[in-house]
């Protein structure tokens, strides 16, 4: 297993601990609604649940704190 993959994983299971459907839309959604830069595409949260690409440093921060959990 990579580590996108297990990227991967680790949100899903952290968007449903935090309540939220793993699901791209809701992701996308609810992740533009904390982020200050520019939204982000439906297709690149799609990339992010499917293990295919991990976000940038500053996109994890906002997981992160959105989550409650820790950025690595």
């Amino acid at each position: 297993m990579n580590e996108k993959t297990m990227f991967a994983e680790r949100l899903q299971k952290a968007l449903v601990a935090a309540g939220y459907a793993p699901r791209p839309s809701v992701l996308e959604r609810e992740f533009n609604l904390r982020y200050w830069g520019k939204p982000i595409t439906f297709q690149a949260v799609r990339r992010w649940l499917r293990g295919d690409s991990i976000p940038a440093q500053d996109k994890l921060q906002v997981l992160a704190e959105w989550l409650r959990i820790e950025p690595h």
